[in-house]
C-alpha cells in the first residue's frame, strides 16, 4: 500500500509540473514576451526558457513513463478486469501522453529538424496544453473505472 501511494503521488506531481508548465508558458509567458519584446529578443529569451526547463521535463516525463508503468501492472490492472472500456481508454490515454512527450521535448529541444514548431512556440504550447488537460480528464475517468 506504502509504495502504491508513493508511486501515486510521484505521478501526480510530475504531471502537475509538466502539465502546469505548459499552461503557463502557452498562457502566460509567450503571449507577454511577444508583448514586450522584439523578433530577436524573443527568441533569445525563448532559448533561454528551454535550456533551463529541458533537464526538469526530461526527469518528469521518465517519472511519469516509470511510476505510470508501476500504477498499471501493480494497481490499475488487477482492478480493470471488470471493465471493458479501461483498456481502451488507456490506450487512448497513453498514446496521447506519447504525443505530448514529443511535443514537450520538441519544444525544448535543440534539434534543427524541430526549430519551425519552436519558433511557433505558440501553437504548438496550445497543442500540447489541450492534449495534456484531455490526458488528466482521461485520468480521472479511469480512476472512477
Amino acid at each position: 500500500m506504502t509504495m502504491a501511494v508513493l508511486f501515486r503521488w510521484l505521478h501526480v506531481l510530475a504531471a502537475i509540473l509538466a502539465v502546469g508548465a505548459v499552461l503557463y508558458q502557452r498562457i502566460a509567458v509567450l503571449p507577454a514576451i511577444a508583448e514586450c519584446l522584439d523578433a530577436a529578443s524573443q527568441a533569445k529569451v525563448r532559448e533561454r526558457l528551454a535550456a533551463r526547463w529541458r533537464v526538469p521535463l526530461m526527469v518528469a516525463i521518465a517519472a511519469l513513463l516509470g511510476s505510470g508503468l508501476y500504477n498499471f501492472v501493480t494497481v490499475s490492472l488487477p482492478k480493470a478486469r471488470s471493465a471493458p472500456s479501461y483498456h481502451m481508454l488507456f490506450g487512448i490515454k497513453f498514446v496521447l501522453a506519447l504525443v505530448v512527450f514529443f511535443l514537450a521535448s520538441a519544444l525544448v529541444g535543440r534539434s534543427p529538424r524541430f526549430a519551425a514548431m519552436r519558433a511557433d512556440g505558440r501553437k504548438w504550447a496550445g497543442v500540447t496544453a489541450v492534449l495534456a488537460v484531455a490526458i488528466v480528464l482521461l485520468s480521472g475517468i479511469l480512476k472512477n473505472l
